[in-house]
């Protein structure tokens, strides 16, 4: 609980500044969540099979059992939750960079083209690939 309301007073008190800034502050945010995340996944999967043994904490409260294991589903959702959006960012960015390297392709055929008379090339779409 304490580790929320700490990024949460982070969050609200956070100084708005230049584009740049934020995308180094939003890289920095994405590491940082998902290294807690792993943590959390690494540690809590041991805990969960520790506790809810027979002869465990859990095991003597009836309450804790479920709470462990609702825990431990939800905290490997947010991982691979996680890992879906950071896999999402990486294509969104190579398809960007594709898009750059045909536009200036595209322009490197047009100034050969211009100078040795060459037809026309056809119109590539990223999503063609």
């Amino acid at each position: 609980l304490l580790p929320a309301i700490f990024f949460v007073v982070i969050e609200l008190f956070r100084p708005g500044d230049t584009e740049k800034r934020k995308h180094k502050q939003k890289t920095w945010e994405t590491i940082m969540e998902g290294t807690v995340l792993f943590v959390m996944m690494i540690s809590w999967i041991p805990t969960v099979i520790v506790a809810t043994t027979p002869g465990g904490v859990a095991s003597d409260v009836g309450n804790c059992y479920f709470f462990l294991w609702f825990t431990a589903v939800f905290v490997m959702d947010t991982s691979i939750w996680w890992i879906h959006d950071w896999r999402k960012r990486s294509l969104l960015i190579l398809y960007r960079e594709q898009l750059k390297y045909q536009t200036i392709q595209q322009r490197v055929y047009e100034q050969s083209r211009q100078q040795l008379d060459l037809p026309p090339i056809p119109e590539l779409v990223v999503g063609e690939m």
